[in-house]
C-alpha cells in the first residue's frame, strides 16, 4: 500500500505536520525581541547617534544618547554593535531603550541573552565602571529583571531579598572568559512569576561557566534585583557608566526570548514521534 494514496494516511501526515507547527507556535506565540544593532535592525548607522533611532524588533527609539553610537569597530556577528565611548570623568555615558515587544513575555519564565565587551583602557579604581539592566526605568532603582556590573575586572549579577537589598554576586574575572576588547556574554532564564534566575551561563573565547547552582543557592534563592513594594519589572534596557569613568563598552547580540512550555514541547515530541512512527510502517511496507 502507497501511503501517499491513502486518503487516511495523508489526512494523519498533515495532522501531525499542523501538530508539529502548533507546538512552535505555542513556543513562540508570546513577543521576542532579538536585535543585533544593525542597518537592518531600525535605523542604526555606522557612527552615528542612536539618540532617536528606533528599533523595529525592540518596538521603540532609544532615549536620549551621551558618548553612545553604533559601531562597526568591534562587533561581535555581523557588521555593528552599540558603542559606549565614554572619554569624560564628571558625566555618565549611554543610553535607555524600551523593548516594548518583550512585554507579552513578562508572565511565563523567559531567556535574556546579551554580549558585551570591555576595552582594556577602562579608569581603573573608579568603581562601577558599567551596568547593564533590563526592566527598570533608571539606574538601581531596584526593580529590574536583569542587572549585571563590570567593577575593576570583576563580573558581577545582581540578585535581591525582595525588600530593597540587593547583593552583587561575584561571576568571577571579566579577563577569566575574556581579554579586554573580547565579548563575554550572559545566557539567563527569569522566572517572572518567583521573581528568580533559573539560569545563568557566562561564556567567552576562554572559558564558559554555568553559575545556576551557585547562584540559585545564594542566601537569597536566586532573587532578581526587585523591590515587591515597587511593583514589577518593566521593560526598559539600560547601558550606564559611572560619571567618574572613562570606559570603552561595546553591547551587542541582544534577546528576549519565549521559554517553550512543557506543553508546547509535549506537542513537539508528540509530532516528531507519530511522524517518525509513519515513516516507519512505511518503510516496513515498502518491503513486503
Amino acid at each position: 500500500m502507497n501511503l501517499y494514496r491513502n486518503p487516511f494516511c495523508r489526512w494523519s501526515l498533515l495532522n501531525l505536520v499542523v501538530l508539529i507547527l502548533a507546538g512552535f507556535g505555542l513556543a513562540e506565540s508570546r513577543g521576542q525581541v532579538i536585535t543585533g544593532f544593525e542597518t537592518t535592525d531600525g535605523g542604526y548607522v555606522n557612527g552615528g547617534s542612536l539618540t532617536g533611532v528606533t528599533d523595529t524588533s525592540a518596538g521603540a527609539a532609544w532615549g536620549s544618547a551621551a558618548s553612545i553610537t553604533a559601531s562597526n569597530l568591534n562587533p561581535y556577528q555581523g557588521a555593528q554593535a552599540v558603542r559606549i565611548n565614554d572619554t569624560s570623568t564628571s558625566l555618565a555615558g549611554g543610553d535607555s531603550l524600551n523593548l516594548a515587544n518583550s512585554a507579552s513575555l513578562l508572565n511565563a519564565p523567559f531567556r535574556f541573552q546579551v554580549s558585551f565587551a570591555v576595552g582594556a583602557g577602562y579608569s581603573t579604581g573608579t568603581n562601577l565602571q558599567f551596568f547593564l539592566e533590563y526592566g527598570g526605568t533608571g539606574a538601581a532603582n531596584n526593580k529590574d529583571w536583569v542587572r549585571i556590573n563590570f567593577d575593576n575586572d570583576i563580573l558581577r549579577l545582581y540578585t535581591g531579598d525582595g525588600l530593597g537589598g540587593v547583593t552583587g554576586a561575584n561571576l568571577g574575572l571579566y579577563t577569566n572568559y575574556s581579554d579586554f576588547g573580547g565579548y563575554v556574554s550572559f545566557d539567563l532564564v527569569i522566572d517572572p512569576v518567583t521573581h528568580k534566575y533559573t539560569q545563568v551561563i557566562v561564556s567567552g573565547a576562554k572559558t564558559t561557566i554555568n553559575w545556576t547552582s551557585t547562584i540559585t543557592s545564594n542566601a537569597d534563592g536566586g532573587a532578581i534585583p526587585w523591590t515587591a513594594s515597587a511593583g514589577n519589572p518593566g521593560t526598559m534596557l539600560n547601558l550606564i557608566t559611572g560619571s567618574n569613568d572613562t570606559i570603552v563598552v561595546d553591547v551587542d547580540a541582544l534577546s528576549v526570548t519565549a521559554i517553550p512550555e512543557p506543553g508546547a514541547i509535549s506537542l513537539l515530541l508528540l509530532g516528531v514521534g507519530a511522524l517518525a512512527r509513519v515513516g516507519r510502517m512505511r518503510r516496513l511496507r515498502n518491503h513486503r
